[in-house]
């Protein structure tokens, strides 16, 4: 089964088990019905949504079994993923579409100019754009056509809308 990344817990919420949840691009459906997944200790381990509920913007979840805080607290900072279903599989930008954009500027909405596109990582369900700002530093952004605005191919450059904070990970 194929798992991509669908966002971040950011932390506790309360005393009850509560998580504040960053999602990545479009909110995806998540449902009580179907398992997300977090990787703990190099395991993707299967949790169910006991509740979720949007706050500004982002969203408080609370899984099944995990009502505590200090439970909740070791899932802090882990990344939620799902099954990659068929309609997913297809969003995701080919390989030959990223290779054609080598060497293009990407700039962000928010931020400006990000940096070059120097290479594209194929980490299974998970494809990944290598950018090089000109400081030389690198920044991992996902492959996925959800986060491209346009594309001028003449001046060589991509426009971007990034998830908040994804950049400043790597500042």
């Amino acid at each position: 089964m194929n798992l991509i990344a669908v966002g971040r817990l950011q932390k506790t919420f309360g005393a009850h088990g509560e998580l504040l949840l960053t999602l990545y691009g479009d909110n995806p459906k998540l449902s009580k019905k179907t398992p997300v997944f977090v990787s703990v200790e190099g395991l993707n381990v299967p949790f169910y949504l006991k509740s979720i509920a949007e706050k500004n913007g982002k969203f408080v979840v609370v899984f099944d079994d995990m009502e505590r805080e200090a439970l909740a607290q070791e899932l802090v900072g882990k990344e939620i993923f799902v099954a990659q279903t068929a309609k997913d599989k297809t969003a995701v930008t080919q390989p030959a579409e990223s290779e054609a954009l080598m060497g293009y500027t990407f700039e962000d909405a928010a931020f400006g100019a990000v940096g070059k596109l120097t290479r594209r990582l194929d980490y299974p369900g998970n494809p990944v754009l290598q950018l090089t700002t000109e400081q030389g530093r690198e920044i991992l952004i996902p492959d996925n056509p959800r986060f491209i605005t346009s594309v001028d191919k003449k001046r060589e450059i991509v426009s971007v809308a990034l998830p908040e904070g994804l950049i400043d990970l790597f500042l």
